[in-house]
């Protein structure tokens, strides 16, 4: 697997591991800041969440 698959993969294990409160132990789990933690949940959350134009069709036409 290529660095960018295993940091992929790292993320998404981290995003799962996440409880809210654990930053400081996945940060040394994974010989990261506390920061990147954040900043990696943050990433993972908007790829998971759904677009919220899409969900309210803004920019579509009224077919009413």
């Amino acid at each position: 697997m290529d660095m960018v698959g295993r940091r992929s993969t790292r993320n998404a294990q981290i995003y799962r591991e996440f409880t809210g409160d654990n930053q400081a132990e996945l940060a040394l789990k994974y010989g990261l800041s506390t920061q990147c933690i954040y900043r990696i949940v943050k990433v993972q959350r908007e790829l998971r969440m759904p677009k919220q134009a899409s969900l309210l069709n803004l920019g579509q036409p009224d077919l009413a």
